[in-house]
């Protein structure tokens, strides 16, 4: 992200206060829901399968992927004693392993779907399902920790579930579902997991397309990338995949799985500057046209953006419709603002695209690109309308109402961005800030709280810039320090990690290195991308204030004087209101005394 305003404010809670309310016992949640928990019995001409569901609305039943995946036929069996042949899916994820079955459900009440992000460690939760092929069964535990495996949000808990319980609701004490009981772990005891249920509410929340015949499901991780140390990249345990494709490597330096698993492990570590190391030194062996894209994508991720985008234009050169290139050049040109090269990108846009998914992004791009403001953002308005795939229409309308100072427009989008990529965390910390600017604490500390389990905290460069630019916002330099640090180390090329450093260090009272966060991020900083306005009104308040503390008077005033010249509306609060960027209270206290005092 190009500077602080797209970039955002996040804060890991310990505790959210709730008002107290009274719970249900154990028993009176079973009698509650019971009624609308069944048993699925899947089979095909080899294998017999059993899982568990609930009913989440009329002629549906929610369920693990896995209960009905390869299977031909399926019945549900419910309370009462029926049993209802399953019609097909209506909506299935794999990736998340849920699935939504088309069955009649008659009169049987759906369960109330509630909040996962509600929960803390050592909330009581309670599973529902029918274990080894028995009537339903009830266990009880607390929330151990919460988790991301495999793309996957999920409720590590200690409440029990066996063989034939997958697919049964975990449940608060208020008897709401909070996610969807899913696997255990192998010798082990006390290890139980859930998908959190804001998986189930988007799946839900999809337009569906018909209902789709069991046998013509697709397969889990039919596209993933196979083996052992792929596993353990998706389990995260990133060390050991690294050892274990560097032990590849060591033996045949050219195996190409091995070298993208190393890189894998790293980025998704937030280790930008060793996997751009890493990635330089495999370029170095042997440059082919498939390294050269790789390097682009690692020095794209690692805020090289420059970089990645000459490498991109090397792959066109020689693949002139590589949209994997063609989306990376886009990327940089956006934020760029260079007219000729917009200019080229759309000489070299695939014809094959022209009538794809991405069309409308394509072009939104291309019409703010080369002036034609509106015409971009018509386009990408109409990709938002489109049920798009991917947020970057919803992430580029946003920063260009932030840069034009349209924070109720970016406000909107954002949100509805929010609500259709709720595991999204650039969305999410987008989200996050905007509430913040418009002061809106408890909606921010939702959103907050849901960064907390979607990241873990300290290990991505989201994650870092968040934790750095929330503790500034609350006052707790101390806190910041660490994170604005490690945001730095990982991204020492962008701009808005030196400016959230420099904030956090005024605020800590380290004046002098504040101003030279300031002045590295001067000098880095986007000259003509669309995040330019705000950031250089950014950096120069850092800069005035850095001076002003060091008690340099005419500099903090000859600096105040190019703003106003400059940005007239953006030299005192009164007109920084206006401006999507976040402020501590001690920072509004010394601007405002800085601009009574300044001649």
């Amino acid at each position: 992200m190009k500077s602080r305003i797209y970039a955002v404010v996040a804060l890991v809670l310990s505790t959210l206060f709730s008002t107290a309310q009274t719970r249900l016992t154990p028993a009176q949640v079973f009698v509650r829901v019971k009624d609308s928990v069944v048993v699925i019995l899947a089979s095909n001409s080899d294998v017999a399968a059993q899982g568990s569901g609930f009913v989440v609305g009329p002629g549906q039943v929610a369920t693990n992927f896995h209960v009905v995946e390869g299977m031909s036929a399926a019945y549900v069996a419910f309370q009462d004693g029926r049993v209802e042949k399953v019609k097909g899916t209506i909506h299935a994820d794999p990736d998340q392993d849920l699935a939504v079955l088309s069955v009649p459900t008659g009169d049987v009440a759906a369960l109330r779907l509630g909040d996962e992000l509600s929960l803390h460690e050592g909330d009581r939760v309670l599973a529902l399902g029918a274990p080894q092929g028995l009537n339903l069964s009830l266990s009880d535990g607390i929330v151990s920790s919460f988790r991301k495996m495999n793309n996957q949000f999920v409720i590590q808990n200690t409440a029990a579930i066996n063989h034939g319980s997958s697919g049964g609701p975990l449940l608060d004490e208020d008897g709401q579902v909070i996610g969807v009981t899913t696997f255990s772990l192998e010798n082990t005891q006390g290890l139980y997991f859930a998908v959190g249920i804001t998986a189930l509410k988007q799946l839900l929340r999809d337009r569906s397309v018909g209902i789709t015949p069991l046998a013509n499901l697709p397969r889990a991780g039919a596209n993933e990338d196979q083996g052992p140390v792929w596993d353990l990249i998706r389990a995260e345990r990133y060390d050991a995949a690294i050892q274990q494709a560097e032990e590849t490597l060591a033996a045949n330096p050219d195996n190409d799985d091995a070298q993208r698993q190393v890189l894998t492990a790293l980025i998704k570590q937030g280790e930008f500057i060793l996997a751009i190391r890493k990635c330089e030194a495999m370029a170095a062996r042997r440059s082919t046209v498939r390294m050269r894209l790789r390097m682009a994508k690692v020095y794209y991720l690692g805020g090289r953006y420059g970089d990645a985008e000459r490498l991109a234009r090397l792959v066109i050169r020689d693949q002139w419709d590589n949209s994997e290139a063609l989306k990376i050049v886009g990327g940089y040109i956006f934020m760029s603002g260079d007219e000729k090269a917009w200019r080229n990108y759309a000489q070299h846009l695939p014809l094959s695209e022209r009538d794809g998914i991405w069309y409308h992004v394509y072009m939104g791009y291309l019409g703010i690109g080369l002036g034609y403001v509106q015409n971009g953002i018509n386009d990408l308005e109409a990709a938002t309308r489109d049920d798009f795939p991917d947020p970057a229409p919803y992430l580029a309308l946003a920063g260009l109402y932030l840069n034009e100072r349209q924070i109720d427009k970016a406000d909107k989008i954002l949100h509805a961005a929010a609500e259709r990529f709720p595991f999204h965390p650039q969305v999410l910390l987008l989200t996050a800030q905007i509430d913040m600017t418009k002061h809106r604490k408890a909606e921010a500390r939702q959103l907050v709280e849901r960064i907390q389990h979607l990241t873990m905290v300290g290990s991505t460069g989201f994650a870092n810039n968040a934790v750095c630019d929330y503790n500034y916002f609350a006052g707790q330099p101390e806190i910041a320090m660490p994170y604005c640090r490690a945001y730095v180390d990982g991204n020492p090329g962008l701009a808005s990690a030196r400016t959230g450093y420099g904030w956090a260090l005024l605020e800590k009272g380290d004046f002098k290195e504040a101003e030279a966060q300031f002045a590295k991020a001067e000098q880095l900083r986007d000259r003509k991308g669309p995040s330019r306005r705000v950031e250089n009104v950014e950096i120069s308040w850092g800069t005035i204030l850095a001076a002003a503390l060091l008690e340099d008077r005419n500099r903090a005033e000859k600096l105040l004087k190019s703003l106003r010249e400059h940005e007239p509306s953006a030299v005192d609060m009164v007109g920084l209101e206006n401006y999507p960027i976040i402020w501590s209270e001690l920072t509004i206290k010394r601007i405002n005394e800085f601009q009574r005092s300044a001649r």
